[in-house]
């Protein structure tokens, strides 16, 4: 009812322009994370709206594996202090939850934290419903540290292949040219 009453008490819509344009935004019912659209059922184009289509699609878990898959990432979607979809197992789930009341990691700034036996770099951001620029809830991106770390392993012993080698063509070059 509330995305139907924001869409029907817009201004344009009071002032009757952009009444065919339909509206998007994030929704919540206290246990579930929807991406809703709202479109209006238009029968005389100089009447107003005699109603409206509403579609939802669930952000649930299955959402949540996807992006993190797509992402190299942990996802978790966040309403308060309760994990609306997680891309974590339910203990990693429960973890998480008691790490998030227990610490301020409520804000957009990255921050370390262990979960289990693994430590992951974390960001928190506010997930703001685009119709009415409030925010609905917040999404933690989490980086398996341990990668980073593979990473910076792999990075330092191919510059130490790059330097050996170059040392390599300058002893060649000057042995050549002797």
């Amino acid at each position: 009812k509330a995305l139907i009453a924001r869409f029907f008490n817009s201004k344009k819509v009071v002032a009757g322009q952009g009444m065919n344009e339909g509206a998007y935004g994030l929704w919540t019912d206290g246990s579930h994370l929807y991406q809703v659209v709202v479109v209006p059922l238009i029968f005389d184009e100089s009447a107003p709206p005699e109603g409206a289509l509403i579609m939802g699609a669930p952000l649930n878990d299955d959402v949540a594996r996807d992006l993190a898959r797509s992402h190299s990432a942990a996802i978790s979607f966040f309403e308060n202090d309760r994990i609306l979809a997680a891309s974590l197992s339910t203990a990693q789930q429960d973890h998480l939850r008691q790490l998030h009341l227990s610490t301020a990691t409520k804000s957009s700034v990255s921050f370390l934290f262990q979960l289990g036996k693994i430590t992951y770099r974390g960001s928190i951001q506010p997930l703001i419903d685009p119709a009415s620029g409030q925010p609905v809830g917040a999404l933690l991106i989490q980086c398996d540290m341990q990668d980073t770390q593979i990473a910076n392993q792999v990075l330092r012993a191919l510059l130490a292949i790059m330097v050996t080698g170059l040392m390599l063509a300058a002893v060649a070059n000057y042995l050549i040219s002797t």
